[in-house]
């Protein structure tokens, strides 16, 4: 039974780990990863807001980046036209084009790209689950066989008296 207690308390350990109010990213405030912060509402790592990047958020997008995670650019603007946030001021240099289908006109922005820092995430637990599932198991096999070995020794002295 010593072994059921001891596994106990490292599947706790190991859950409030995995699943804890914490972020993953253990190096940074509350575990939040970059390009992430502490929400006080929700006391979970929420994405930085939009023209907002590293770690708890405190960086804004350098030109010519602007935006989601810093992920497009102003291309065709001068640095002090160019918003951290929402990108050129001017619409006529808004990093887009436009073509028309059947005379409808449709804009598509250009060079956005999703960041990793999600995909990390749901891996790390990923892994960390399937890791504590193998180790759940390797304990339940070490327990059966102690207790096998223990019947058995118990069957063997049984017969010798």
């Amino acid at each position: 039974m010593p072994d059921l207690k001891i596994f106990l308390i490292v599947m706790i350990d190991f859950l409030s780990f995995v699943y804890g109010e914490n972020g993953p990213c253990t190096e940074f405030p509350n575990g939040c990863c970059p390009d992430t912060m502490w929400n006080l509402r929700t006391n979970t790592c929420t994405e930085c807001q939009t023209g907002f990047f590293s770690a708890n958020c405190s960086k804004i997008c350098q030109y010519p980046y602007f935006g989601k995670k810093c992920q497009e650019k102003c291309l065709l603007c001068k640095p002090d036209m160019c918003n951290f946030k929402t990108g050129c001021n001017d619409s006529r240099h808004k990093d887009e084009h436009t073509h028309s289908i059947n005379g409808k006109k449709e804009v598509h922005e250009i060079g956005s790209k999703k960041h990793s820092t999600d995909v990390m995430y749901v891996l790390i637990k990923t892994f960390m689950s399937v890791f504590g599932v193998l180790f759940l198991l390797y304990i339940i096999v070490v327990i059966v066989d102690r207790q096998k070995k223990n019947r058995n020794l118990g069957d063997l002295q049984n017969s010798e008296i």
